[in-house]
């Protein structure tokens, strides 16, 4: 979907790679642009609640996404059950992070707002 949507993984990743854990050390050599988070099973809401993980982290902090403000929680759901949801998925991103203009804008946006 990150491929389509015209993003780039920072670590390199392949769509449909295995889940793996990833250490800071390479999330800092990446240092990506944007950061999304999207825990599976977990809510935005959830994620939210838990982002004081994260934040109590200094490595977290040393990240430019984290810096200039690009961190981004979505719901898990967008990308992960097969359907409709995921054209919106490419769409939510390459709107979001490419600035990329589609038809019917504002009723994408609103079906966006309860996912991203």
């Amino acid at each position: 979907l990150k491929y389509a949507s015209g993003c780039v993984d920072a670590l390199g990743d392949k769509g449909g790679c295995p889940a793996r854990i990833v250490s800071w050390e390479e999330i800092l050599r990446a240092d990506p642009d944007i950061l999304v988070i999207s825990p599976c099973s977990a809510s935005p809401e959830r994620t939210l609640n838990e982002m004081h993980l994260l934040a109590s982290t200094p490595e977290f902090w040393k990240l430019r996404c984290v810096q200039s403000g690009d961190v981004y929680i979505f719901d898990h759901g967008c990308f992960s059950r097969p359907g409709p949801r995921l054209i919106d998925a490419v769409e939510m991103m390459a709107v979001l992070f490419r600035n990329i203009v589609i038809q019917d804008m504002e009723k994408s946006y609103t079906k966006w707002t309860k996912d991203a």
